[in-house]
């Protein structure tokens, strides 16, 4: 489940996507205040972690800088080593997290908007990708579909590819060997497409992290966080899983191995 992830102006870490809420700038107002504004909830980050534990996977898209520590000292608190991916578009957070919890899975987010300072240098990312030290690439989908997934793949990085609605795309992406995680705002849509076999792949070469797979119940508490679709969107990962997955711990570089209903040697868990 992704959940964005913002500090308001007095300090604590909300699940919220934009900047700001109504007009009002979360940076420079209070969590009562934001709630008193806000059309739909504005959870705090623990409330949004305690309601997918034990449930779901956690993946956490850090938006802003400064959020770092506190995020991944709290996921590890509520949802355990192990059960969440941290993401962010900014290499200074990955390396952070890297440098500070080596153990943690993180994935370099790649997809400015074209008119976004820095979207040229999304065409190639495979430098930025090895200096702050993340396991995976977070591709938009309209990149993964240009070639800079295919350079990802032969550099030995893994991608997470988002955000994928059409039903073309997504069967397009869950046949792909170089796909571990689709990132979805049609999660029961991709699951039916996975488990009916739109994805049979064979097994694909990657030096990151194997899969995990969480129950579909946990999308409906965590469909309270935020708006629930981009704040709380759902990951599917494997054509062979019977729910959404996503990456979650290290596997050695020299094995391969796809998701299956039993362990494989890569570690993997239906």
């Amino acid at each position: 489940m992704e959940i964005d992830v913002r500090r308001v102006g007095d300090g604590r870490l909300v699940v919220h996507h934009g900047l700001t809420v109504g007009r009002l700038p979360l940076a420079r107002c209070t969590y009562e205040r934001i709630c008193a504004a806000a059309a739909r909830p504005v959870p705090l980050l623990h409330e949004a972690l305690d309601a997918i534990a034990g449930r779901a996977l956690g993946h956490l898209d850090l938006k802003e800088r400064g959020c770092e520590h506190e995020t991944v000292e709290l996921a590890l608190d509520r949802l355990g080593p192990g059960r969440f991916v941290v993401t962010s578009r900014d290499p200074e957070s990955i390396r952070v997290i890297k440098r500070d919890f080596p153990e943690v899975v993180t994935a370099l987010s790649v997809g400015r908007a074209p008119w976004e300072r820095g979207a040229v240098r999304d065409l190639s990312p495979l430098s930025t990708v090895r200096r702050c030290g993340a396991d995976m690439v977070a591709l938009n989908h309209r990149l993964a579909r240009i070639g800079v997934l295919a350079a990802c793949a032969r550099a030995g990085f893994p991608a997470m590819v988002w955000t994928v609605n059409a039903e073309s795309l997504m069967r397009r992406f869950l046949a792909d060997p170089r796909v571990a995680v689709l990132v979805t705002d049609h999660p029961r849509r991709a699951l039916a497409l996975r488990d009916a076999g739109a994805g049979n792949r064979p097994a694909h070469p990657s030096p990151a992290l194997p899969g995990v797979f969480a129950g579909s119940s946990a999308a409906r508490p965590a469909a309270r966080c935020g708006r629930g679709g981009r704040d709380a969107r759902a990951a599917a990962d494997g054509p062979q899983a019977r729910q959404r997955a996503g990456p979650v711990r290290p596997a050695p570089p020299s094995t391969e191995g796809s998701v299956g209903p039993e362990p494989d040697p890569r570690g993997r868990i239906a």
